[in-house]
């Protein structure tokens, strides 16, 4: 933890502070693990509204981090499209199927739309 410091804090409404730090271990040559024994629980009552806004916090910090480490590599559209498949096959129902559409939808656009405010404000 020493060699990559801590959670920035500059990342407001807890969206980015993960994925920069998880940035930061890679390129230091660390490694990140999936362990499925740890078991994280966010308490959290989302209303629609913060549900949008969690959403667009993070593509005010996505476009943050793109600028922070634009050497980066980004997924092409066919991984990002099947790794939103991969998230609705695993759903039987169809009316799973198409809320998990639409809150996946309306999760992509709030994100877009945080992403682009702060291109358009200037506020980098």
């Amino acid at each position: 933890m020493n060699k990559v410091g801590q959670f920035d804090e500059q990342f407001k409404g807890a969206s980015g502070e993960d994925r920069d730090l998880n940035i930061k271990i890679l390129k230091i040559g660390g490694k990140l693990r999936l362990d499925e024994s740890i078991l994280v629980y966010h308490d959290r009552d989302l209303s629609f509204r913060s549900f949008l806004r969690k959403y667009y916090n993070y593509g005010r910090a996505a476009h943050k981090l793109s600028k922070r480490y634009h050497d980066l590599k980004r997924l092409s559209a066919k991984d990002c499209l099947h790794f939103y498949l991969s998230i609705l096959k695993k759903y039987r129902a169809f009316n799973e199927k198409i809320m998990t559409f639409v809150l996946l939808t309306l999760s992509q656009l709030s994100t877009l739309i945080g992403y682009h405010s702060v291109i358009l404000s200037k506020q980098e």
